[in-house]
């Protein structure tokens, strides 16, 4: 039996029965070949339509939302990732398709993650979330036009 982890879950159907704290089951993408050791996961517009049963993006409950994470990766099969870098996750469908980052532990496909760039800590890059940092990449592409972004 794969190893369980502790996570908000939304289960029964669409929209979901009941919300809370469980042990799970790891559920992987298939071709997972990475676990990484959730630090920090922020809490996205998307992550509450999922768990209120508001959207059509979770099509399948049980479902652990966290559509971004920062974390350590504890195993790998992927040659490009060791046990002990610290990634990011993110699109890709995680906390949409896959199970999310609301976890102790997530199970994803390496090209579901990242390295942590230099000079970003964990906890600052989920601060800023996965959608506050992609518009901050779209803010300076507007930026350099002269346009002002608010």
């Amino acid at each position: 039996m794969a190893p369980s982890r502790t996570a908000p879950a939304a289960g029964g159907v669409a929209p979901p029965a009941a919300v809370g704290i469980d042990d799970l089951v790891r559920h992987a993408p298939e071709r997972a070949d990475v676990t990484v050791r959730v630090l920090y996961s922020s809490v996205n517009f998307k992550d509450g339509l999922a768990m209120a049963g508001l959207n059509k993006v979770v099509r399948s409950y049980p479902h652990v939302p966290g559509v971004d994470l920062v974390g350590v990766v504890e195993e790998s099969a992927s040659p490009s990732l060791a046990p002990g870098d610290v990634v990011i996750g993110g699109g890709f469908r995680v906390g949409e398709l896959y199970w999310g980052g609301h976890a102790e532990y997530a199970r994803l496909r390496s090209d579901q993650v990242v390295p942590l760039p230099a000079g970003l800590t964990p906890r600052r890059a989920m601060a800023i979330g996965a959608a506050a940092a992609s518009a901050g990449d779209q803010g300076s592409v507007y930026e350099r036009r002269g346009i002002l972004v608010i």
